[in-house]
């Protein structure tokens, strides 16, 4: 499956997999931040997590990444962030998520 594909089809598998999901893989990488539809659906599976009734499992895989660059947001998680608080300056409720 592309990309796009599963871009796509993404609101139908975050409504029946999420939902019914044990636990969360994540993996970052670093280039993860880059991405505006991967940083929404992490937000998606975070939302589970805090759920009051949920016992959701997240488990974080840094890959080619410091986790440091990920908790402080420095080297290429800061650019992307720089980025994206440019590009969604009208949409700040988007970028505080």
């Amino acid at each position: 499956m592309a990309v796009s594909e599963f871009q796509e089809a993404s609101p139908l598998i975050s409504r029946c997999t999420y939902q019914q999901s044990k636990i969360s893989i994540v993996v970052l990488s670093k280039d993860y931040a880059s991405s505006t539809w991967c940083l929404n659906e992490l937000v998606t599976i975070l939302e589970r997590k805090k759920s009051s009734h949920s016992q959701h499992v997240v488990l974080p895989v840094f890959y080619d990444v410091d986790p440091g660059q990920v908790k402080n947001q420095t080297g290429s998680y800061a650019a992307a962030f720089a980025r994206h608080e440019e590009s969604f300056k009208s949409e700040m409720s988007m970028l505080q998520r």
